[in-house]
């Protein structure tokens, strides 16, 4: 058995055992960053879907109609939106597929996800209601519209992506350290046992038997050890 065999098990057996936690920190990492960046990532687009609801106004013709006012800059370019009336008309929409229409707007969850021409979107459905001409006897006339926002998730998968690429190097930076400073703390701290393997193996070399007094030589070996240890803490 060569000198350190027994060094470098305890090495390998310390950084298997990190190396476990390690991808298992990974892993919790990995979800805790894509459920906390989604949660962020929803409430933007509810503001977004409200900034959209507040461009929906009176179109003041003797239809009752609603209109978007001021949709310049309403949203990013890349976003896409649809807003439609309680009577099905689409009072205005941005990149909006028409061929997914129906059924996204049927669809009566919060969040939902889509693909459109191969890019993934996130799409809140975001209630809201105008009332059109509110100065009149009656109160006024109470307009339902249904809001769909949809905004690209590959920036949020980016940014889960690179804090996992963080921990990842962080870790295995973690390990090489980790590895380094066990060899040289595990030399330093099994030196005695070592000394106990050679003075018997010197002697069963020299008389064919072991007539060391064991009992003696390890307790010596290891209270020096202890002696080393004490004096490093």
């Amino acid at each position: 058995m060569k000198t350190y065999s027994l060094t470098r098990r305890l090495i390998t057996a310390v950084l298997l055992v990190e190396l476990c936690s390690l991808l298992a920190l990974i892993g919790i990492a990995s979800v805790y960053e894509g459920i906390s960046h989604f949660r962020a990532f929803d409430v933007m687009l509810r503001g977004r879907a409200d900034s959209v609801l507040g461009a929906v106004q009176d179109a003041e013709d003797p239809e009752d109609n609603l209109m978007l006012y001021g949709t310049e800059g309403l949203a990013p370019r890349r976003d896409i939106y649809v807003v439609r009336d309680d009577r099905g008309r689409v009072i205005g929409s941005q990149g909006w597929p028409g061929g997914e229409q129906a059924l996204a707007s049927s669809d009566a969850r919060e969040f939902r996800n889509l693909t459109v021409g191969g890019i993934r979107y996130r799409v809140i459905r975001r209630p809201g209601l105008r009332i059109v001409d509110p100065g009149d006897a009656k109160g006024g006339v109470a307009r339902h519209v249904i809001i769909l926002y949809g905004s690209r998730t590959h920036p949020v998968w980016e940014r889960v992506r690179n804090a996992i690429a963080f921990y990842a190097l962080s870790g295995l930076l973690l390990l090489v350290v980790t590895g380094v400073v066990l060899r040289h703390l595990l030399r330093r701290g099994l030196q005695p046992l070592y000394e106990l393997a050679e003075q018997a193996g010197g002697s069963l070399s020299r008389r064919g038997t072991w007539v060391l007094p064991v009992r003696r030589v390890m307790c010596e070996s290891l209270n020096r050890w202890s002696r080393r240890l004490s004096r490093r803490c």
